[in-house]
């Protein structure tokens, strides 16, 4: 009898360095749900990224990932994947997997089609302007029209509302609108586009 391929959830966050997390080493920062995950799952602790040679590291680093490339041997610092390439999600989907991704991504559009089958709430571009950041369904022809954002210049839009429609996907049944408006456990803020840490700096 053969083995079911396992599912795999990948979770990369943005510009997080690695001494961030309880579970690899800091013990003054406490991060359960992530120690969770990475008791169960699999961490890439020496993942590096040399030097910077864009003004926004989270993009060649994205592209290493999803390439298995050094930053030298990326083209653009990873703005863009060239076909010949190959990305972890075409691989994956070579071994019969269906991928899915949401989120950020400055790597290209073309390359996200390339590396997810489908997904939503996808983020191209537009961090000069957090209140106003543009979002699009999957387009299978991989088009992603700027004219027809998935939410057009939405009043009081921001990164926290993000979050919440990502994790809509993840808990199937439970929407973050059910209820008349978007929910939030009390005292507690969600980020995608940023860290936040439970502290304030003096």
């Amino acid at each position: 009898m053969s083995q079911a391929k396992p599912n795999i959830l990948l979770f990369f966050t943005d510009d997080q360095r690695f001494d961030t997390i309880r579970a690899l080493g800091n013990s003054a920062i406490h991060t359960p749900n992530i120690d969770r995950l990475i008791a169960r799952g699999t961490t890439f602790t020496h993942a590096h990224i040399p030097c910077g040679t864009h003004g926004a590291i989270c993009m060649p680093s994205r592209a290493m990932l999803h390439t298995g490339r050094s930053l030298f041997h990326l083209q653009d610092s990873g703005s863009s994947i060239p076909a010949e390439h190959t990305m972890l999600g075409e691989a994956l989907r070579g071994q019969g997997y269906r991928t899915w991704g949401t989120g950020k991504w400055h790597n290209g559009r073309e390359s996200f089609n390339r590396g997810f089958a489908d997904g939503d709430e996808i983020m191209f571009g537009g961090m000069a302007d957090h209140w106003n950041v543009p979002v699009y369904h999957y387009d299978p022809s991989g088009a992603y029209d700027t004219r027809l954002a998935y939410i057009p210049n939405p009043p009081a839009f921001g990164n926290n509302e993000i979050a919440w429609r990502e994790c809509d996907h993840i808990h199937a049944g439970r929407h973050s609108s059910d209820g008349g408006g978007l929910h939030r456990p009390p005292g507690r803020r969600r980020a995608v586009l940023r860290v936040r840490l439970p502290a304030r700096a003096p």
